[in-house]
């Protein structure tokens, strides 16, 4: 997306907003019309004008548009902690959650690669259909955007000619040189405490008497109206227009102009402005009051009225000036307002202070999430993983109980939640060099009829053999339900095939595992819990890995504390673990965003849209390690995928990574290319794309197993960020795209 496209629904969104903040002003004015000062009247109308004015304004949980619906994007959040491995992990299933360790990640790849080669056509076939849907909603703001900027500058210039032939007229103006005139200006000026000179023209070519200018301001009186005036009536004139100087409306005349030029396709803008500048005369008039005294007010309405007499409806366009004199209804809006002035009532009262501050922080403030490109978004992945129990809840609308006691030894690792709402409380034990694990599954949902279908889940090219046994069993007290999965994975027929016909070395290396999961199951006020105390996996070589609770003592002690997470005291549910761990966070929304910032240490870029239909599904910092810990950093990276993709076919896919570590940048610079772990990243081009230089990148691997999908990279610089973004497939907007990731 252009910059005109972005300034486009910039305004139109300070439009739509300051739309509902009029309706609010008009309620207001309604509801106590007899109530408030002209004075208060017309400041109201400053609240619109600011937020069409200012479309960057704060955020602000008490913000008015807080409650209006927010779009969310459905998306899948990227789960792994390198960001290379994602279409391999998304393919074999999840480690994390059922253990599966397969020893020979080369077989694994090739598996991979024949999976996603066979649908690289039907993801081809999704993307032109999302492209077409995203080129059509793209036409139409282009369509729009032109359209805007046409009727901009063709008011534009409307203004400026309307304002050359101002100052030609003007021209024509003779400068008041009457020391009566001369007198009462200075009387006027004294009584405001104004000290600038401020000069008096007088012509023919206008029919009413204005102040223009506010740099250097004039009075423009026409003859007629100097000549039929007495002088207590031109002290009114000149004390009415020097009053509008003193106020500042003529810099409020400017700030509604140009409300009017940028918002010019909403007619509420045209209505608004109209509204503010007849409230703005009514408040003149109240500040005039004000110094000339309630004996003042009958001798100053009859100047009004006078001029009525003298003075067509015909005058000068009042977006550039300040009017002494109105139409019809005007006039008799100011009469009624004299007739009831008081001495004081142009004061602002400290109830009316309060109304502002209230407004103010309601309807000129953002919703949270909004602000600096950034607007409110969910990842709403299909299974979400939490370094803390707090953050966790956040997303579960149900209360449950945890652990108070952990096994000695043990402590907590993490939460994953699923898209069934199942919730997996992990915590983890060192022994020995070994590592043993266990975690508790919560849910509304019936746990046992969940692990049964997830038992016979098919992962990748992998069909388990499954043996699901349940029998009652009693643990402190609590009955509950032991289920016990026994499953042998293997290839399918099919893919072994496949393998045997792109495999160079022999199909017995393709690794085979078993699987023994042991849960103890149980429900507790309508929540199910599901305790994972025994998991053992063995490799077709005959290797074993065992994860289990050491005693049946531990294993009932862990239940009979369970305690509500706001009682708990003894267990420390934040996650405590190495640094290189605890730097990765996955990120769901704008509070994880947040505190992205404070570890990778800066503001990143956070697109919600790009080119092509490709919308954010996944985000996540990760602690990486370039060629040695000196060249260790903190990066962020963000998947995105269409819209409208299958979630079982990643590609095409955009990686688009941020990092403070210029090692890949300052390699690329020196040698056109630099090697990560197993890949070489090489230059083969470089290009200056929106005023930066970009190298453009393929990355090829050393054992030669990913060249089947097509990888390119862009790799640029900008205020000490370095930038990559990651074509996987073939992506027809990639310069399209990378512009529009330069220009965020």
């Amino acid at each position: 997306m252009n910059i005109l496209n972005k300034a486009f629904l910039l305004i139109l969104y300070s439009s739509f907003t300051s739309t509902i903040i009029v309706l609010i002003v008009l309620l207001i004015k309604t509801i106590f019309k007899n109530q408030l000062s002209s004075r208060v009247r017309h400041a109201l109308w400053f609240l619109v004008l600011i937020r069409l004015l200012l479309p960057f304004i704060p955020e602000s949980d008490l913000s008015l548009f807080n409650f209006f619906p927010k779009k969310n994007i459905d998306t899948v959040v990227y789960n792994s902690f390198q960001p290379n491995n994602l279409i391999q992990e998304q393919m074999i299933g999840n480690h994390n959650e059922f253990n599966l360790h397969l020893k020979d990640r080369e077989q694994d790849e090739i598996g991979t690669n024949i999976f996603l080669k066979e649908n690289l056509s039907k993801a081809n076939k999704q993307r032109l259909f999302s492209n077409e849907k995203s080129n059509l909603l793209q036409g139409v703001i282009n369509i729009c955007s032109y359209i805007w900027l046409i009727g901009l500058l063709s008011i534009c210039i409307v203004i400026f000619l309307s304002t050359l032939k101002f100052k030609k007229k003007a021209s024509f103006f003779d400068e008041v040189n009457d020391l009566e005139v001369i007198k009462i200006l200075d009387v006027c000026k004294e009584r405001l405490n104004i000290n600038k000179n401020i000069p008096i023209y007088s012509g023919s070519t206008f029919k009413t008497p204005f102040i223009y200018g506010f740099l250097s301001p004039t009075i423009y009186l026409p003859k007629h109206i100097l000549n039929e005036v007495n002088d207590s009536q031109l002290l009114h004139i000149c004390l009415h227009e020097i009053a509008h100087y003193k106020r500042k409306d003529l810099f409020c005349n400017l700030l509604g102009m140009i409300a009017i030029i940028i918002h010019w396709f909403n007619p509420l803008v045209w209505f608004v402005m109209k509204e503010m500048r007849a409230d703005r005369e009514l408040a003149c008039d109240n500040y005039v009051l004000e110094i000339l005294g309630e004996n003042e007010c009958i001798p100053y309405g009859m100047t009004i009225i006078k001029l009525s007499q003298i003075v067509s409806n015909q005058h000068y366009n009042k977006m550039f000036c300040a009017h002494f004199y109105e139409n019809k209804n005007q006039i008799e809006r100011r009469i009624t307002m004299i007739k009831m002035f008081k001495n004081g009532s142009y004061k602002v009262s400290t109830i009316t202070v309060v109304l502002f501050m209230i407004l103010g922080t309601t309807v000129l403030t953002n919703a949270t999430g909004i602000q600096g490109g950034n607007k409110e978004f969910v990842l709403d992945s299909p299974t979400k993983h939490f370094n803390s129990l707090d953050r966790a809840i956040d997303f579960v609308d149900f209360e449950f109980k945890v652990p108070e006691n952990i096994p000695t030894g043990c402590r907590f690792w993490r939460i994953n939640l699923d898209k069934e709402n199942i919730m997996d409380i992990n915590s983890e034990k060192y022994e020995d060099n070994d590592t043993y694990n266990f975690s508790l599954l919560v849910s509304e949902k019936d746990i046992i009829k969940y692990l049964k279908e997830q038992s016979n889940t098919i992962y990748g090219d992998m069909k388990p053999d499954i043996k699901f046994d349940t029998k009652p069993m009693n643990l402190s007290n609590v009955k509950g339900t032991i289920v016990i999965i026994e499953q042998n994975f293997n290839w399918t027929k099919d893919n072994l095939k496949k393998l045997e016909k792109s495999n160079t070395k022999s199909i017995k290396h393709v690794p085979i595992s078993e699987t023994v999961n042991k849960y103890f199951v149980w429900e507790d006020d309508g929540i199910w819990y599901g305790l994972h105390y025994y998991f053992k996996t063995t490799t077709l070589e005959g290797e074993e890995h065992v994860d289990r609770i050491s005693t049946k003592d531990d294993l009932i002690n862990i239940i009979a504390s369970l305690k509500y997470s706001q009682n708990i005291q003894g267990a420390d549910y934040v996650e405590s673990v190495e640094k290189f761990i605890k730097e990765h966070l996955n990120i769901y929304d704008e509070k994880d965003l947040k505190e992205a910032e404070k570890i990778i240490g800066f503001v990143p870029k956070f697109p919600l849209t790009l080119p092509g239909g490709f919308v954010p599904t996944s985000s996540n910092t990760y602690h990486s390690i370039y060629e040695g810990e000196e060249n260790s950093s903190t990066s962020l990276t963000t998947i995105f995928d269409l819209e409208d993709r299958n979630n079982h076919i990643p590609i095409p896919r955009i990686e688009f990574t941020q990092t403070k570590n210029t090692f890949l940048y300052d390699n690329l610079m020196e040698k056109e290319y630099s090697k990560i772990d197993s890949k070489i990243i090489e230059g083969i081009d470089s290009k200056v794309i929106e005023g930066t230089k970009v190298f453009i990148c393929e990355e090829r691997f050393e054992d030669k197993l990913r060249e089947a999908i097509k990888e390119q990279c862009y790799v640029w610089k900008q205020e000490d960020i370095v930038y990559t973004a990651k074509f996987i497939g073939d992506i027809d907007k990639e310069h399209e795209i990378v512009k529009t990731l330069i220009n965020y």
